[in-house]
């Protein structure tokens, strides 16, 4: 639909084709890769109290984004408008650059930690490139409890204990 409203070209159709398939591959790219990180991150980071008001930060901020995007785009490539054609690719490759720079510096890697490890973490202002070799004091400490109780309840369990025996039919013996 794009190519046959397009201006005429003096290169053909071509560039158009190699738009198409470029702005394919990112979307494709950046919704099943970038986009879902956003409401991961937004679950996972923040303290529990949090939470939920970061998640719809975070939708509110990515939905207004992609209206942004959508409502701009066919300003900047629109011959009789901006008429920027390709070059309007410059803008999503420097936003692009920046988001994947933030992303590696200073989101951390939080694989195999659970959410009261990674809030130790962030109060322990732990920077982001050592989270994954910190060790959380808080909740080894708890993990050490937890195994000495259940080693008590075990030892408990274990011990001889005084049996009974059950009567249903008891004699009363004069004395």
């Amino acid at each position: 639909m794009s190519l046959r409203h397009a201006r005429r070209s003096p290169f053909g159709r071509q560039p158009g084709i190699g738009l198409i398939v470029v702005t394919s591959v990112f979307l494709f790219g950046f919704n099943f890769g970038l986009e879902p990180y956003v409401y991961l991150v937004a679950d996972e980071m923040p303290a529990r109290n949090l939470r939920a008001y970061t998640m719809g930060l975070s939708a509110t901020t990515s939905f207004a984004f992609a209206w942004l995007a959508a409502f701009t785009t066919p300003y900047f490539i629109n011959p009789s408008e901006l008429n920027r054609g390709p070059k309007y690719g410059y803008i999503w490759f420097a936003s692009g650059t920046i988001v994947c720079v933030f992303v590696y510096f200073m989101l951390p890697e939080v694989r195999g930690r659970t959410l009261e490890e990674i809030d130790e973490m962030f109060r322990m202002g732990v920077a982001t490139k050592d989270f994954p070799t910190y060790v959380c004091v808080e909740v080894e400490e708890a993990r050490e409890r937890a195994t000495m109780n259940v080693m008590a309840l075990n030892k408990l369990a274990d011990e001889d204990k005084p049996t009974g025996e059950q009567v249903e039919h008891a004699r009363e013996i004069k004395a």
